[in-house]
């Protein structure tokens, strides 16, 4: 399988000179002019839509200890949302999202949550308002740099390639890099965005505690340093001139402490990024950026939110597009500081690409993602304190 995988990517690459020019007055460009229609209702003067959003790839991953494997993972997203628009140009929706499918190497970005989002939100001149399980203003505001495709990516990657043999989990749980503010996950919160004035828009959130559901009317669960009445803010910053559009991001969250032990306190996560586009002949587009990272929570995990210590990250990436065809690199770096009974743990990868838009419908990229993980005492599942880890792969994305 290795050798077709890395015959598809190659396969890609040698195509990538080929590609048709960008169309800047239409849809996006796709290599066949042919598409699947979602599914969309009328149901009492609102109008229903049923996206699906299926996603995996294949790969031949490389791991010492004789842990290397070739396979195929996958999940599956159903996504109903229905919407009613008023007279006055208003709209009152409910947007859902289920992970009817996953395994332990894709679709777990939540922590196995079937209901991954289920809020009401209230879209008026004067802003938009949600209430529910939604991700919070930190993060639906990040920028962190172009992605050629996000789910395999190393940051914030929602498909990974490598299992560890002593836990049969997935390896990168350990220490997963993510420049975003993601304090609040999708717990239940309620969350104001501003409209986008004068290039810059701003959202706040407001999480009661640790739970999912309706927020103030969910119970969350009272636990030693729990985290709750989380308050985040986002900030997204977009100006254009001549050929250049810069793209600019700031998100910041705050926490109180359930129950608190000793060396814990509450939660403070920030982050800052930027992403600069540039337009080339011909419909082109060259864009590059990154983002950094830092959080007193212990490999970002708010409820191990230190008074000593704190973890960071930085990510950095170039893409270029042109027509169908898109071809990128990603660069991540990570460490988890050393905190009472934990040890530093570090993170450092590398990850080129190259995607082709087949239909509206399908996306292909192939790609090779390599890891290096180290910790300061302790050892992996290969009785050493780093593991390097190598994968290629061909991954897949249909939405309809």
């Amino acid at each position: 399988m290795a050798q077709r995988i890395g015959a598809a990517a190659a396969g890609l690459l040698l195509l990538l000179p080929l590609a048709a020019g960008a169309n800047d007055d239409g849809p996006p460009p796709t290599l066949l002019d042919w598409s699947v229609p979602g599914q969309s209702f009328t149901v009492a003067d609102s109008l229903l839509t049923v996206p699906v959003d299926i996603y995996g790839a294949a790969y031949a991953s490389r791991e010492p200890a004789g842990a290397s494997r070739d396979g195929l993972t996958a999940a599956a997203l159903v996504q109903p949302e229905i919407e009613h628009n008023f007279d006055n140009g208003w709209n009152l929706g409910v947007k859902t999202s289920f992970l009817v499918h996953h395994d332990r190497l894709a679709g777990d970005n939540y922590g196995d949550r079937f209901v991954e989002k289920a809020y009401v939100y209230l879209q008026t001149a004067y802003g938009r308002l949600e209430a529910g399980q939604a991700d919070g203003a930190a993060y639906s505001l990040e920028v962190t740099g172009p992605l050629v495709a996000g789910p395999p990516a190393i940051d914030d990657a929602n498909v990974t390639f490598f299992i560890d043999p002593s836990t049969k989990k997935a390896f990168t749980n350990i220490f997963s890099v993510r420049t975003g503010v993601f304090a609040s996950a999708n717990n239940a919160k309620i969350s104001y965005y501003s409209p986008r004035l004068v290039e810059l828009q701003v959202g706040i959130s407001f999480t009661p505690g640790e739970t999912k559901g309706v927020p103030f009317f969910s119970h969350a669960e009272h636990a030693p340093n729990h985290q709750h009445d989380i308050v985040e803010a986002g900030a997204n910053y977009v100006h254009g001139w001549n050929k250049w559009i810069l793209h600019a991001y700031a998100g910041i969250a705050h926490g109180n402490i359930d129950d608190r032990t000793p060396q814990h306190r509450g939660l403070l996560d920030w982050a800052i990024g930027a992403q600069l586009d540039y337009k080339l002949p011909h419909g082109a587009l060259l864009a590059f950026g990154g983002a950094y990272r830092e959080s007193r929570g212990y490999t970002f995990d708010p409820d191990q939110s230190f008074s000593h210590g704190n973890t960071n990250a930085i990510h950095a990436t170039a893409r270029y597009s042109n027509g169908a065809w898109q071809a990128g690199f990603e660069y991540s770096n990570g460490i988890a500081g050393r905190v009472p009974g934990m040890p530093q743990l570090t993170i450092k990868g590398y990850e080129p690409s190259v995607s082709c838009a087949v239909t509206s419908n399908l996306q292909l990229v192939g790609g090779y993602q390599h890891l290096d993980y180290g910790r300061s005492d302790g050892t992996f599942f290969n009785g050493k304190r780093d593991v390097t880890l190598d994968a290629g792969f061909l991954y897949f994305e249909v939405k309809v």
